[in-house]
């Protein structure tokens, strides 16, 4: 009797022993997994503003392949529609001032301006926003539609086509501060005497800060959009601040020139956007490979604990 409750005393403790390293490996799975999940989270901005790259690299690629298709002739013919439009914005706004029209134009001749794709399409590309402090370079389409802004600049309805020219002001609207992509969140950082770019059809044109203003959303806005007369500007618009968005910055930027000349697409965006294809893809195999290597080390040492336990080995 004595000798059954001895076996039964070491069989219990023998079990237990087992049962330690299990508890124990579960634990350490349970780190590796939570360890490669926060790694995971830590990355979803990358992720979410390379996502966001990618596309505006792909909008922009498809605007540079329109624009190569056109002839001269074509070019010039488009430039001067958008100089008639602009002269009726002009006037319009010499008389009542600038007035917001919508996010969405649901105007068929707007949205077939500095346009080669089909109209109402979120890839409606107009020009392309380049702000070299900041390196920014974004898409310019059609409207300020909320689809629209998640992943590029507006123009805002009612004002200039961003041609330049005389009496002209091209008022671009973007995002501040979205989980998803940069957008116009860097541009608080801008001051007077920085320049902006505009690439439009086969012209680059270059204009420079005059102003940065921050105003409550209201009526101190429309003075500050109103249009100057004999003046070539451009404004950029933006809310602020993130999450309250009851402010807007204001920057309004004069033509200065030389322009730039225009190169072989000067964008290599396809090169482009093959970085920022490596930069998601090892922004998903780091944490993958991460929790792999920590779970094959765990196992390891699992084995050898066992194998310790299974033949009486001590430490």
């Amino acid at each position: 009797m004595a000798n059954n409750s001895i076996c039964s005393h070491r069989e219990r403790k023998r079990n237990k022993a087992r049962d330690k390293p299990k508890i124990r490996d579960c634990r350490m799975l349970l780190v590796w997994s939570l360890l490669t999940a926060a790694l995971f989270v830590f990355e979803l901005p990358v992720i979410f503003d390379t996502l966001s790259d990618i596309r505006q690299s792909r909008s922009m690629q498809a605007y540079a392949d329109e624009f190569h298709r056109m002839t001269k002739q074509e070019i010039e013919q488009e430039k001067e529609r958008v100089r008639v439009y602009n002269a009726e914005i002009a006037q319009k706004q010499m008389q009542n001032g600038f007035w917001y029209q919508g996010a969405e134009a649901g105007d068929p001749l707007y949205e077939s301006l500095l346009s080669r794709n089909t109209p109402g399409d979120d890839a409606n590309i107009m020009a392309i926003l380049d702000i070299p402090k900041i390196n920014l370079y974004l898409p310019v389409g059609h409207g300020t539609s909320d689809g629209l802004l998640q992943y590029a600049a507006g123009h805002m309805y009612g004002s200039s086509l961003p041609l330049g020219g005389k009496d002209t002001n091209a008022i671009l609207a973007g995002h501040t501060g979205l989980s998803t992509a940069k957008l116009f969140t860097d541009i608080k950082k801008l001051q007077p005497g920085d320049e902006v770019r505009i690439h439009v059809l086969d012209e680059i044109h270059r204009y420079r800060i005059l102003n940065k203003k921050t105003v409550q959303q209201g009526p101190d806005e429309p003075p500050l959009l109103q249009m100057h007369q004999n003046a070539d500007e451009i404004t950029l618009y933006t809310c602020t601040p993130f999450g309250i968005n009851d402010s807007r910055i204001i920057l309004r930027a004069e033509r200065i020139f030389p322009d730039l000349q225009r190169e072989t697409e000067e964008t290599n965006l396809m090169e482009t956007e093959q970085k920022m294809l490596r930069r998601l893809l090892l922004c998903l195999v780091f944490p993958v490979c991460t929790g792999s290597l920590g779970i094959i080390t765990n196992r390891i040492i699992s084995c050898n604990r066992w194998n310790r336990i299974k033949y009486g080995i001590k430490k």
